[in-house]
């Protein structure tokens, strides 16, 4: 059994390949693929990020890299065409949501200043 409290923290590295294997191979593959990680580090790690908010990558089985000498089918690159333009999109909404409500933070406390009585001189 390895030792949780001398583990090294998670890299980038570690988390780009959870996010773009868990849900295709499971904490079992992942943890092939992770030496240092046991299956139950990798399933708590994977929990805490989507606490965080942390996409995982669906899997889709278009999403497959043609073998050696085969060309890309077409209707792979469109699925992956339009799949990098919804997450571009799902991005976009989201900072237009952020911008939104710090203008509506803004704007309350902004109101608030105007309804205190004013001091006549």
């Amino acid at each position: 059994m390895t030792d949780t409290s001398k583990q090294p923290r998670w890299t980038e590295e570690e988390e780009r390949i959870l996010i773009e294997q868990y849900e295709a191979i499971g904490p079992e593959g992942c943890a092939k693929l992770l030496p240092l990680r046991t299956e139950a580090a990798i399933s708590c790690h994977v929990t805490q990020m989507r606490i965080r908010g942390v996409v995982m990558r669906p899997v889709d089985p278009f999403d497959v890299a043609p073998s050696e000498g085969q060309a890309e089918d077409p209707e792979q690159i469109a699925r992956r065409r339009f799949r990098d333009a919804d997450e571009r999109a799902r991005a976009a909404i989201f900072e237009r949501d952020r911008a939104w409500r710090e203008f509506a933070k803004f704007k309350t406390a902004r109101s608030r200043l105007d309804q205190r009585p004013r001091r006549v001189a």
